[in-house]
């Protein structure tokens, strides 16, 4: 997954085969919501999901999968 780091790539890879809210997201990884809403706003920024309304649950779309 070009332009992203580590934790991002696996970030996509757990959201991409369970549609998890930002505090399962956090859970898994180990950092806080904000932490997770961050990690997922910086996936938004090189294109890979869409995000909804601020630290909404499950509201993200993935545009771009784990292979893209």
């Amino acid at each position: 997954m070009k332009g992203l780091t580590d934790r991002q790539a696996e970030v996509l890879d757990f959201i991409s085969k369970k549609r998890a809210t930002l505090r399962q997201i956090g859970i898994r990884f180990g950092f806080s919501h904000a932490g997770a809403y961050y990690h997922m706003k910086a996936l938004e920024k090189k294109g890979y999901v869409k995000l909804g309304e601020r630290y909404s649950h499950r509201s993200y779309k993935i545009i771009k999968g784990v292979d893209a």
